[in-house]
């Protein structure tokens, strides 16, 4: 019983080192492409350019909606 239990803890041991290196290779995978894409090197940066760009966003959907306002309010204008 001791020995199959040391080679089931063995093969766990050998799945977690797997699975290990596989998180390893798509964090150094997204890390090459936020480079490569987006010239971030770091989570950091990207976190950074992630907030910058969503706050972005927001602004331009506020101008948006606020040029659609007017254009609505130019357009009941000319109804009248």
């Amino acid at each position: 019983m001791t020995t199959e239990r040391i080679e089931e803890i063995q093969e766990e041991i050998e799945e977690i080192k797997e699975n290990r290196a596989k998180a390893v290779g798509k964090n150094e995978e997204i890390e090459k492409r936020w480079k490569k894409d987006y010239q971030v090197d770091s989570l950091e940066a990207a976190e950074t350019l992630s907030y910058k760009t969503e706050k972005e966003v927001k602004a331009l959907k506020e101008k948006e909606d606020e040029i659609e306002t007017e254009i609505e309010e130019l357009l009941d204008e000319m109804e009248e």
